[in-house]
């Protein structure tokens, strides 16, 4: 399955994306981008 990165940071896979959505932390982890 394909591995997401923002930056450097490992975020996972989409699963992975969305628990970060969900919990309000994927724009800050984009804005920083890490």
């Amino acid at each position: 399955f394909p591995q997401i990165f923002i930056g450097d940071t490992h975020v996972g896979g989409c699963d992975d994306l969305h628990d970060l959505e969900s919990q309000g932390r994927l724009d800050v982890m984009l804005a920083n981008g890490r």
